[in-house]
């Protein structure tokens, strides 16, 4: 068995991944856009952030962000917080409501994902299966990269 090269692995498994990720950024009922769905998903895993921060995590303007958590305030999806060691930084924080979105968001991203893996065979599945492990340690390294 030839090794791997890890150039031509990395290049079909970014193409891969991007179309998987936006295939299923595209599923549901529209009203979270994939951006919204983005900043409840940070917030529940990291907890609360300052303005500044999510817009560089969404890559986007630091007043689009503003905005945008206008918007998600008066859905009663993010709240308004401070600093606990700064009061004068803002900083937004996931309601339970925004939890429930975005628990709905995931629901409908695993049933579609599910209808399309019922479409394969059980060797297929299986494959896929024993890459979850290899992809964990992958972001593994890709989170310890992002703390330091």
């Amino acid at each position: 068995m030839n090794p791997v090269s890890t150039d031509a692995l990395a290049a079909e498994l970014a193409g891969r991944l991007g179309d998987l990720t936006h295939a299923l950024r595209r599923v549901g009922d529209h009203t979270a856009s994939p951006t919204v769905a983005a900043v409840l998903a940070t917030l529940d895993r990291d907890g609360p952030k300052r303005v500044s921060e999510l817009a560089q995590i969404a890559r986007v303007a630091q007043p689009t962000m503003t905005g945008l958590l206008r918007r998600l305030v008066e859905e009663g999806t993010v709240v308004r917080g401070a600093d606990p060691h700064d009061q004068r930084v803002v900083t937004i924080e996931l309601t339970q409501a925004g939890r429930d979105t975005l628990r709905g968001i995931r629901r409908m991203r695993t049933a579609a994902l599910a209808s399309r893996l019922d479409q394969l065979d059980g060797a297929d599945r299986e494959a896929l299966a024993r890459a979850i492990p290899a992809l964990d340690k992958l972001l593994d390294t890709w989170r310890k990269v992002e703390q330091q």
